[in-house]
């Protein structure tokens, strides 16, 4: 709504007086005495009417002025919403695409947990804050493994509840999803994951190399450098017995059983192609990469080694396949 300024003020001032001064001079003045009294008369009381009519109708303005200013408000905080939920959503998927969550995500999440507190509603709020407690959970895991596929589902249906929040502060329906609905959703989504997981996890190295193999274009000499760091690694690092090993479709992951965070992972192996691949170390995310490595945006807590050849897995790629399993004991909690 437009601000009142002190010229308009006095504009107004100047209309009531005069409205007010017709009156007056109607109730004091004797119009029969004059020759054009009656004209004089039947002006000022269309004067008046008109003045009537005028502030009726500047009232109906005021007021639907507010209307409007509310209306176009109230749209303009729907459309940020919608905004805002969309970006939740898509950084959640990307989550889930990769399996992975990267410090960077997390970023965006407690930025997101900010704006909601601009615009949504405390219940609205607490689901997201529930669900992204959850993340930080299960932070640095991959969520597609065995005995963490479940986890994968806790997280989705924590992220269903704050979308069904959402749907009652837009508007879109006055309750929550029906609890049958909502429960037929999240036992189809977990039996997706185990299908997932049946499909994309290896027990072991023949399994996956037979994989390799068979369903990609992985050529020979590469398959058998990268069983050659595989095997190193498991001597290396006493594999079982102190360290796993996760077999999927993208990558091979080394965990430690006993690291004192939930970043257990200190190597994989993944971007295979035809006749290259990389190790991935990992480190602290406000680490700076060693040279000769890249890093991608999204996972600032690991960087790249290029493989394309027995003479890339040198001392200073073991060393520092090393340097991260020693920074993964050493986090602490």
């Amino acid at each position: 709504m437009a601000k009142i300024t002190a010229k308009g003020i006095i504009i107004w001032v100047i209309i009531v007086i005069i409205y007010i001064s017709s009156f007056v001079f109607l109730s004091v003045y004797e119009f029969q005495d004059w020759k054009y009294g009656s004209f004089i008369e039947s002006l000022i009381a269309v004067f008046q009417g008109a003045g009537v009519i005028a502030i009726i109708t500047a009232v109906i303005l005021l007021f639907q002025s507010q209307l409007e200013a509310q209306k176009e408000k109230g749209q303009k905080v729907f459309n940020e919403k919608i905004s805002l939920y969309k970006e939740a959503i898509e950084v959640v998927e990307n989550i889930f695409k990769d399996n992975r969550i990267e410090s960077g995500e997390l970023q965006r999440l407690e930025f997101i947990i900010l704006k909601l507190q601009l615009i949504s509603s405390d219940s609205t709020i607490r689901k997201f804050v529930e669900f992204y407690q959850k993340i930080v959970d299960v932070a640095d895991i991959d969520l597609i493994q065995e005995n963490n596929f479940t986890k994968s589902a806790d997280l989705k249906r924590a992220f269903s509840e704050f979308i069904g929040k959402c749907r009652v502060e837009l508007q879109l329906s006055e309750n929550e999803l029906d609890k049958s609905i909502f429960q037929q959703i999240q036992e189809t989504v977990e039996n997706s994951d185990k299908k997932k997981w049946q499909k994309s996890n290896y027990k072991d190295w023949d399994n996956y190399e037979e994989f390799l193999k068979e369903e990609t274009n992985v050529s020979t000499p590469t398959i058998n450098l990268i069983k050659k760091i595989h095997d190193d690694i498991i001597n290396e690092y006493s594999i079982p017995q102190k360290a796993t090993v996760n077999y999927t479709k993208t990558m091979i992951s080394f965990l430690v059983h006993n690291a004192p965070s939930s970043r257990k992972r200190f190597l994989m192996i993944t971007s295979f192609s035809a006749n290259k691949f990389a190790l991935s170390p990992s480190k602290d995310k406000n680490e700076v990469a060693p040279d000769g490595t890249t890093t991608v945006a999204s996972w600032t807590d690991s960087y790249s080694i290029e493989i394309k050849g027995s003479t890339d897995y040198n001392d200073k790629a073991k060393h520092l396949i090393e340097k991260s399993y020693e920074y993964i004991m050493n986090i602490k909690k």
